[in-house]
C-alpha cells in the first residue's frame, strides 16, 4: 500500500510506503534534492572559493604560456621587417 501527499512546500507529490520508508531510490533522491535557494553569503564564499583556487592551480601555467605566446608574436613582427 503506497500512500500519497502533496508536499505544499515544494509543490511535489511524493511516494512514501505505508511503513513510512522511503526506499533506495527516494532516500537517493531525497539527498541530492535542493532544500531551497542559496544565500548571497554561501554563492559569494563559493565565488572567491573558486577564483583563488583556479589562480593557485592554473595562474604559473597561464602566464608561462601567455609569455612564450606574446614572444612568438614579437619575434613574427620583427622577422619580415628585417629582411
Amino acid at each position: 500500500m503506497v500512500e500519497r501527499f502533496c508536499c505544499r512546500k515544494r509543490g511535489r507529490r511524493r511516494d512514501f510506503a505505508a511503513a513510512g520508508s522511503l526506499g533506495e531510490e527516494g532516500q537517493a533522491e531525497e539527498m541530492f534534492r535542493r532544500r531551497g535557494f542559496l544565500s548571497l553569503p554561501m554563492v559569494v564564499g563559493a565565488v572567491v572559493i573558486g577564483v583563488v583556487s583556479g589562480k593557485a592551480i592554473f595562474g604559473p601555467p597561464l602566464e608561462e604560456y601567455w609569455t612564450k605566446k606574446i614572444q612568438e608574436e614579437a619575434s613574427k613582427e620583427e622577422g619580415p621587417s628585417k629582411s
